[in-house]
């Protein structure tokens, strides 16, 4: 619930768009799962010390920065792929 709020109010007060609001979901759910996975208690692979869950939710979290950092500067417009035709050429 406070990863939902917080998306909420970055969402608002900074306007990220172009995916940028999805990467910091994507950020936030594998911290947490990381954290939860790290409490549970069932034999599972481990490697290095950490469970396979743990570097998996690792990866995605540093590729979702990642991506978040690519893309601070793109201020074109969102497409969802499809071409604007002017209003007076339908």
């Amino acid at each position: 619930m406070a990863l939902a709020l917080a998306l909420i109010w970055i969402g608002r007060r900074f306007e990220l768009r172009h995916g940028r609001l999805f990467a910091l979901h994507v950020a936030g759910y594998t911290a947490g799962r990381f954290w939860i996975e790290g409490l549970r208690v069932d034999p599972a692979n481990e490697i290095p010390g950490l469970r396979l869950n743990q570097w998996t939710s690792v990866a995605l979290f540093l590729g979702a920065l990642a991506y978040v950092y690519l893309v601070r500067n793109k201020t074109s417009e969102e497409s969802l792929g499809e071409e604007r035709v002017p209003a007076e050429v339908k």
